[in-house]
C-alpha cells in the first residue's frame, strides 16, 4: 500500500502536460506581437530547455526562446521570452534591442563589465 502511495504521488506531482519546443516558439512569437514589436526579415528563432533553480518554491522548467538577427555583425539577440514548459505561460520577456550592457548568449544573460562579458547571476 505504501508503494502504491509513493508511485501515485510521483505520477501526480509530475503530471503537467509539457509544451513542445515548436509550441513554445509559437507562444513566444505571439507574445512579441502582443507587445506590438516587429521582427525583421531574416530573423532566427531558437528555443533552449532550461530549469532555473529557485531560492524558494519549485523549480520552473522553461523554454528560453530567443529571437536573433543573425545577418548583423555581430549577431545580436532582439528578444528573449521564457515560456513555462508545463503550462505554456509566458514567465518573462526581455527586450535586448538597444541594450549596451546586457546580451543573451544561448540561454545565458551576460552583462558587460569593462571589456568583458560575464554571466548574470539569477
Amino acid at each position: 500500500m505504501r508503494l502504491l502511495t509513493v508511485v501515485l504521488s510521483v505520477l501526480l506531482s509530475s503530471g503537467c502536460t509539457y509544451t513542445t519546443k515548436q509550441d513554445a516558439m509559437q507562444i513566444a512569437a505571439e507574445e512579441v506581437n502582443r507587445r506590438h514589436f516587429t521582427l525583421p526579415a531574416g530573423y532566427a528563432v531558437d528555443a533552449t530547455k532550461a530549469t532555473p533553480i529557485a531560492d524558494s518554491g519549485h523549480d520552473i522548467p522553461l523554454y528560453v526562446v530567443t529571437f536573433n538577427q543573425p545577418n548583423r555583425r555581430p549577431p545580436n539577440t532582439l528578444y528573449e521570452v521564457n515560456v513555462n514548459r508545463c503550462t505554456g505561460k509566458v514567465e518573462a520577456f526581455g527586450d535586448f534591442r538597444k541594450s549596451r550592457l546586457f546580451r543573451v548568449n544561448g540561454a545565458v544573460i551576460e552583462q558587460k563589465r569593462g571589456e568583458k562579458w560575464v554571466p548574470v547571476k539569477q
